[in-house]
């Protein structure tokens, strides 16, 4: 009896891929609220994050999704954390 090979790409259609969050507008990002904040970590405070934050899509706001909120850009994060902060 032979074994036929399986065909990877016939595999992977079988699982849905994750689709990428698309591109955010950081100027339409508003209500941001951090947490986690340990002011024994000054100045990196690399334990807090953005907890949620409201989206300006096309005139509705809607909250980030946790893709979202997973993907927001690290300099923008800890510019949000000062904010919060002071």
């Amino acid at each position: 009896m032979r074994i036929k090979p399986v065909d990877s790409v016939h595999l992977g259609s079988q699982f849905p891929k994750k689709q990428k969050p698309q591109e955010l507008d950081y100027s339409k990002i508003d209500d941001v609220e951090i947490e986690n904040i340990n002011h024994d970590d000054y100045p990196d405070f690399s334990d807090a994050y953005v907890a949620s934050a409201m989206y300006d899509d096309n005139g509705n706001y809607r909250p980030l999704t946790e893709d979202e909120l997973e993907s927001l850009d690290s300099d923008w994060v800890h510019e949000q954390i000062w904010d919060w902060i002071h």
